[in-house]
């Protein structure tokens, strides 16, 4: 699988690495599209300094709904699962009962909380927010280096690359 891994400060590579193997409750999501957020570009350009190398940055990825449905199967007892950047144009059952059993918890992102994910997606069914207003860049893998040089413009807030 093509990665853009960072080997040191304000180095980075594009590099085919194995596809890894997984362990028992362990699901890979294929990646369609991966934002670039702040936190990453700091990383990148050594701003934010705790960081282990190699680095592979990304961590608001989206990937095909069947992955959400095995991640809510393969959940356990106190499980925190986030589903911040899976596609959401399908739909899933969710078993609210079996949910409240296993005393999980499904967030957006680090920060959001249940209430205020709520709110959120009842502005985007009502037409109110539009999500892909925020992106103003989308970028391929093989531009990185691009999308990183824009990621430090003022004129940007979200850049998206796609495999």
């Amino acid at each position: 699988m093509l990665a853009a891994v960072l080997t040191d400060f304000n180095r980075l590579e594009l590099q085919e690495l194995p596809v890894p193997q997984l362990g028992m409750n362990e699901v890979a999501v294929r990646i369609r599209a991966c934002g670039i957020c702040a936190t990453d570009y700091k990383a990148i350009k050594g701003i934010r300094t705790n960081v282990t190398f190699p680095f592979i940055a990304g961590h608001e990825a989206a990937g095909p709904i069947e992955a959400v449905k095995l991640m809510v199967e393969l959940r356990r007892r106190g499980t925190r699962w986030n589903v911040f950047g899976i596609t959401m144009h399908e739909t899933f059952e969710l078993d609210g009962g079996l949910t409240h059993y296993l005393e999980g918890r499904m967030d957006a992102s680090f920060g959001t909380t249940p209430l205020a994910m709520l709110k959120a997606i009842r502005l985007m069914e009502r037409g109110l927010v539009n999500p892909e207003a925020i992106i103003t860049h989308r970028f391929a893998l093989a531009d990185i280096h691009e999308a990183i040089r824009v990621m430090g413009q003022k004129e940007r807030n979200k850049v998206i690359i796609n495999p």
